[in-house]
C-alpha cells in the first residue's frame, strides 16, 4: 500500500471530520480541533475480521456522507434562519428552495440541484475509497499506524484551547449528529403535542362574535421580511425610520389614526406561511411540520371568525404561482394568486409582481365592488422578499393598469449588479422595505374609508445575514383606521404613529387573533 495514498485517505477522513457544523466554528481556533472519528474508524479498520469489515463498510459511508451533509445544512440554517437545522421540517423544504430559485432562474436551479447533487456524490465517493485505503493499510501495518494516531490523538484530548476552554481533540461531528437525533425526536414529539392540541373543542362561536365591527372592513396586511433589524440596525434604519415618519404624516393628513407595537414572529428568515398560520389560527405554528398538520385539520381561522359573523372574505398571495390547496383550509371565499390576479408586466424575479399592483387588484377585484357585504382579507405583499432588486417604482393609482407600467417603473440594476457592490444588497433591501411602507400608506390614504381597519405587520425578520447576530423574531405591527374606536380597542398601550416604542409592548403572533375577537365581541 502506497504511503501516499495512505496519507490522502486519512487527510480526506481528518477534512470531513474537521468541517465545522456552524458558521461560528470557522475560526483559527475552529479550525484547530482534530476529530477522533477517523482514529476511531481505523481503528476499527484494522481489527474486525474482513468479512465483518466488508458488511459495514457501506453503513459507515453512508452515515459519514450524512454526517457531513447535514454539518453543511446546519451551516445554512443557523446562517439564514437563525436556528440548527431540523431534519423533520427542513427536508421537505428542499424542493420549495429549489423551485423559489426556479422563480428567479431556472438554470441557477439546475445548477443548484446538479451541484448538491454532485457534492454529495464527491463527499460518498471519497469516504468511500478513504475507508477501503485505510482498511487494507491496516491490516498491512498490524496496526502500526491506527496505534500511533491513537495515542497523538489521546494526548490531544489534553490540551485546551479557546474560552471557556476545549479539547483539541474531540468528537464534534459525532456530537453534532446526537444532537440532530436529540431534535428529531424531540420534533416528533411537538408534533404529537401539536396535533393533539389541534383536536381540542374551540369555544363555541357566538351571535355577538365580532358584534363591535359589524359594517368594518377589516384588511390584515403581511409585509415580507420587514423585521425590528430593519428600525434598530444600520443602514436600514436610516431609511426605514424616515419612511415610517412619512407615513405616519401622510396618514394623519387624510385622517388616519395609526398606533404600532410590536410582535414575536413564529419563524425568522424565511417561510412566511408559518406566520401566516400563526396569525390566522392562534396557535403557534413554528415548523413546517406543525403547518401541515394544521391546514390538514379542522381548526377554525381568523377568517372563519369573520365569514360567520357576515364578512366576505379574500386571500391574496401574489407570490403564490400553482395551485394553492391549503387556502380551502383556511375558509377564503375568493382566493387571489398570481394567476388570478392578471398581471402583465415583467416579473421581478422572485417577485411575480409589484406591491402596488397587487393592492391595485385587490381593489379592483374585491374592496372597490360596490353593494358588497363587509370584508375580511389577508394580503401578503412580496416586494421586499430576496434578491431587492429590481424594485418596483410607486407611480399614479389611475395608471397601473395591467401592470405593463412596471417594465419602466423600476429600477434598472439587475440584482447580480446589486450584490456585487460592497453594501449592495443591505441598501436594497432597506428599500424595498421602504417601497412598500410607502405603497400601502398610498393605498389607505387613496382607498382607505371611514369603515376600514387595517392591520399591518411584517411576518419575519430577514435573514441573518441582513438581520444580524442574536436579531431574536420581533417585527413591527400597525394598526391604522380613521376611527378612533377602533384604533383603541386594538392598540392599548401601543405606540401613536407608525414607529413603535423601543421598549413597547412584545406579544407573541398568535394571541393577534384572540385579541381581535376579545376586543370587538361585545361581553
Amino acid at each position: 500500500m502506497s504511503g501516499k495514498r495512505v496519507i490522502t485517505a486519512i487527510a480526506i477522513l481528518y477534512v470531513l471530520f474537521a468541517l465545522p457544523g456552524t458558521p461560528a466554528a470557522f475560526d483559527l481556533l475552529g479550525l484547530a480541533h482534530v476529530p477522533w472519528e477517523p482514529v476511531v474508524l481505523l481503528v476499527l479498520a484494522g481489527i474486525l475480521p474482513p468479512r465483518v469489515w466488508r458488511w459495514l463498510k457501506p453503513f459507515l459511508a453512508v452515515v459519514v456522507t450524512v454526517a457531513v451533509v447535514v454539518k453543511i445544512a446546519n451551516i445554512g440554517t443557523l446562517q439564514g434562519f437563525d436556528r440548527p437545522f431540523a431534519p423533520l421540517t427542513d427536508v421537505p423544504l428542499i424542493p420549495v428552495a429549489l423551485g423559489t430559485l426556479a422563480m428567479n432562474s431556472v438554470l441557477v436551479a439546475a445548477a443548484a440541484a446538479a451541484g448538491a447533487a454532485i457534492l454529495t456524490g464527491a463527499i460518498a465517493a471519497s469516504t468511500w475509497w478513504a475507508l477501503t485505503t485505510l482498511s487494507a493499510s491496516a491490516r498491512a501495518s498490524r496496526g502500526t499506524v491506527a496505534g500511533a494516531l491513537t495515542v497523538l490523538t489521546l494526548a490531544l484530548t489534553l490540551v485546551t484551547v479557546g474560552d471557556p476552554p476545549v479539547p483539541v481533540a474531540n468528537a464534534a461531528t459525532t456530537g453534532l449528529m446526537r444532537e440532530q437525533a436529540e431534535t428529531l425526536v424531540g420534533d416528533l414529539r411537538d408534533l404529537r403535542r401539536f396535533k393533539v392540541t389541534l383536536q381540542q373543542p374551540e369555544p363555541p362561536s357566538r351571535p355577538q362574535t365580532l358584534a363591535s365591527l359589524r359594517g368594518v372592513d377589516v384588511l390584515v396586511i403581511f409585509i415580507e421580511a420587514y423585521g425590528r433589524s430593519a428600525l434598530d440596525r444600520a443602514p436600514y434604519d436610516g431609511i426605514v425610520r424616515p419612511a415610517l415618519a412619512e407615513s405616519t404624516r401622510a396618514l394623519a393628513d387624510a385622517g388616519f389614526q395609526a398606533r404600532s407595537a410590536w410582535l414575536t414572529s413564529a419563524t425568522f428568515g424565511g417561510q412566511s406561511w408559518l406566520a401566516h398560520g400563526t396569525v390566522m389560527s392562534g396557535l403557534p405554528v413554528t415548523s413546517d411540520a406543525r403547518y401541515q398538520a394544521l391546514v390538514r385539520s379542522k381548526r377554525s381561522t381568523m377568517v372563519t371568525d369573520f365569514k360567520r359573523a357576515g364578512w366576505r372574505t379574500a386571500g391574496v398571495m401574489a407570490e403564490i404561482t400553482g395551485p394553492w390547496p391549503e387556502g380551502r383550509f383556511f375558509g377564503f371565499d375568493a382566493i387571489y394568486t398570481a394567476p388570478e390576479l392578471g398581471y402583465a408586466g415583467p416579473p421581478f424575479g422572485y417577485m411575480t409582481t409589484s406591491d402596488q399592483y397587487v393592492l391595485h387588484a385587490f381593489n379592483e377585484r374585491e374592496f372597490a365592488r360596490p353593494e358588497r357585504p363587509p370584508l375580511m382579507a389577508e394580503i401578503a405583499l412580496i416586494s421586499s422578499h430576496i434578491p431587492w432588486a429590481p424594485l418596483p417604482k410607486l407611480v399614479p393609482w389611475n395608471e397601473v393598469g395591467d401592470g405593463a407600467i412596471f417594465a419602466t417603473a423600476r429600477t434598472k440594476e439587475p440584482a447580480s449588479e446589486v450584490w456585487s457592490v460592497p453594501g449592495g444588497v443591505e441598501l436594497a433591501y432597506a428599500r424595498s422595505v421602504e417601497y412598500t411602507l410607502r405603497t400601502v400608506t398610498s393605498f389607505i390614504t387613496t382607498y382607505g374609508r371611514d369603515n376600514t381597519l387595517v392591520i399591518v405587520m411584517g411576518d419575519h425578520q430577514p435573514m441573518g445575514f441582513i438581520a444580524g447576530e442574536n436579531a431574536g423574531r420581533q417585527v413591527p405591527v400597525h394598526v391604522i383606521a380613521r376611527d378612533e374606536k377602533l384604533v383603541r380597542a386594538l392598540s392599548g398601550g401601543w405606540a401613536e404613529g407608525m414607529t413603535p416604542a423601543a421598549d413597547g409592548p412584545v406579544a407573541p403572533m398568535q394571541d393577534l387573533r384572540g385579541r381581535i375577537l376579545s376586543a370587538f365581541t361585545p361581553e
